[in-house]
């Protein structure tokens, strides 16, 4: 089938031409007369797997049956799944269409189903790796998390965001796992972060990157802050010592260059080291002691799996969720408490982040976005007032993951 002609008959935006072009012909050639996920049997196994209830399911399955009773659907349906699953490594599928137009607000059903039609897959790489059934199954419990995340922003809808899919391909490689109320997958600590210790009484001491834009109040400078107040950091190593810009534990750099003795002073964390990446699942009960249960089984879990890799020094995490103002607009929370548990540092930002995260989607007005929550209330008052949401980093050693409730870096 042309895919032009395809696009038409299924009102997807000529703009989405180029990402869907990408292995078309593979999918076309591959493509036969039923497709395997869009069965009903196949369909409910896969959704009571993921722990999506009956009434969501009831309403996927209709979906399913309106995909399989059009050639042009089933053949988009089956394109996307094949993006998902063989081609992990290819371009994102951030730019696919949302599928809205041609489903009545409701496209991100097509793409829960896709989804599952991958979950064969996602199970097939983690039983290669010999991951318990477990773990397994409490990973792919974040489908159904995801459904809603997009149930929040879109008026009830069943489905999950066209992102979701794309992220999902890490499931799908068998690198990301859910173990307790966290997930983690072992990633090189990015190029930007540079963590020393001192030798004798083990203080933990982080130093910007070399080049760095950052503002007087030790954030990452994002277009429209003000130029008079931008600075650069720079990043010197030599056999003696180590020279650079600190970042305090509570997130800020500083403007005061400090020159670390490398007699005293251990270059412990460098660029490239494996560390578990953190990722936060929605859903509350995240308390203190359920988060130092998931870093130490995290430790434990890529030990016994992935030991092939390296063995992990540090968990770190960039996200919306450590914004700096976080801690001060949730006083006590749970989000609160893990903040003050890890060393917290800069993380380059758009200024809007975690918008979508929180409301599932993004609306044109500020006044459009549901305020129902503290957190909504003040994220969208923060906007009227011009401030900015940031990413905020993350990170606790492997040494200090059992001991989060004595703020080891705050007390240092």
């Amino acid at each position: 089938m042309d895919l032009h002609q395809l696009m038409q008959d299924l009102l997807i935006d000529a703009t989405c031409s180029e990402d869907l072009q990408h292995r078309w012909q593979a999918s076309v050639d591959s493509f036969t007369d039923g497709v395997f996920f869009l069965e009903a049997a196949y369909l409910r196994s896969a959704m009571s797997y993921c722990q999506i209830d009956e009434e969501r399911q009831v309403r996927i399955l209709e979906t399913a049956a309106q995909i399989n009773a059009n050639n042009a659907l089933q053949l988009f349906t089956w394109h996307a799944y094949q993006r998902l699953v063989f081609d992990l490594d290819g371009p994102s599928l951030l730019q696919w269409p949302n599928m809205d137009a041609y489903f009545n607000k409701s496209g991100g059903a097509l793409y829960l189903i896709v989804m599952m039609g991958a979950l064969k897959d996602v199970r097939a790489a983690c039983e290669a790796k010999n991951i318990p059934e477990e773990i397994i199954h409490d990973t792919c419990y974040q489908f159904a998390a995801y459904c809603k995340v997009y149930e929040h922003g879109h008026d009830g809808e069943v489905g999950i965001n066209i992102g979701s899919v794309n992220w999902s391909r890490h499931y799908v490689r068998g690198d990301l796992y859910r173990l307790g109320r966290m997930e983690f997958m072992l990633k090189p600590l990015p190029d930007h972060q540079h963590v020393f210790k001192h030798k004798t009484d083990g203080r933990v001491l982080m130093l910007l990157g070399h080049e760095q834009y950052m503002t007087d109040e030790g954030y990452y400078f994002i277009d429209g802050d003000d130029e008079l107040k931008k600075w650069q950091s720079s990043l010197t190593f030599n056999e003696e010592s180590y020279i650079g810009y600190p970042i305090n534990p509570n997130g800020q750099a500083q403007l005061e260059l400090v020159t670390l003795d490398a007699r005293e002073w251990e270059y412990y964390l460098k660029p490239g080291d494996p560390v578990l990446d953190l990722h936060i699942p929605s859903g509350g009960g995240m308390t203190l002691e359920k988060c130092q249960d998931s870093f130490v089984r995290g430790f434990k879990f890529f030990d016994t799996y992935f030991k092939d890799l390296g063995s992990a020094k540090a968990v770190n995490c960039s996200s919306w969720i450590f914004n700096p103002d976080l801690e001060h607009i949730l006083p006590g929370s749970n989000l609160a408490q893990l903040i003050a548990a890890g060393y917290c540092y800069p993380f380059p930002s758009s200024g809007r982040d975690g918008l979508r995260f929180i409301f599932g989607r993004e609306y044109d007005d500020l006044d459009d976005y549901p305020q129902n929550t503290s957190l909504e209330k003040a994220f969208i008052q923060k906007l009227k007032n011009g401030e900015r949401l940031r990413n905020g980093g993350w990170l606790i050693l492997r040494e200090h993951a059992d001991k989060c409730a004595e703020q080891v870096y705050r007390s240092q």
